[in-house]
């Protein structure tokens, strides 16, 4: 009886090693699931982000018009910084003319609406909208310091439209 109970005690001390190993390795078997849940997820992730830009690309294919008022805007936005620079405000109140209600300025806003899908994108319409009736009008005013500030002001925020919107590439003289 006692070599029985020698025999497991040296049964026990030569496993007891390999046990204490698979238990913390054991911690390990979870976190792989884990990892190839993550993987799982982010290949997921992927293939809807892969299936937006695709739809994204088809709406921007489809969108020629809009990509054109989006294109005017692009070289009345640079004629503008060009005169504002040159604290000429009249040249810079012919191009944008007197109000935000001239037809210009309302394609671009539809343009903006049909291409804009995400919440970002939205603030920064909103924010160019804005600060586009703020040069307006402070070029009306003949307001230099704030038609300067409203011109940065609207030039950033349809820089970071076009970056989000991944037109940033497509539309000449960004």
């Amino acid at each position: 009886m006692a070599r029985i109970l020698l025999t497991n005690a040296n049964n026990f001390l030569t496993l007891f090693p390999i046990f204490f190993i698979f238990f913390l390795n054991s911690s390990k078997i979870p976190s792989s699931s884990k990892e190839k849940c993550e993987d799982t997820t982010h290949f997921m992730q992927v293939k809807k982000d892969r299936k937006k830009r695709l739809e994204r690309q088809g709406v921007f294919n489809s969108a020629s018009q809009e990509t054109a008022y989006l294109q005017d805007l692009v070289h009345k936005l640079s004629r503008v910084g060009q005169a504002v620079e040159k604290n000429d405000l009249s040249t810079a109140s012919s191009v944008l003319g007197q109000s935000s209600d001239t037809d210009w300025v309302q394609k671009v806003k539809s343009a903006f609406n049909k291409l804009s899908s995400s919440p970002e994108e939205n603030t920064e319409v909103e924010t160019f909208s804005s600060s586009l009736d703020s040069l307006i009008s402070s070029v009306s005013k003949n307001d230099i310091e704030a038609s300067k500030t409203a011109f940065v002001a609207s030039a950033v925020a349809f820089e970071k439209w076009t970056t989000l919107t991944g037109l940033v590439g497509k539309l000449k003289g960004l």
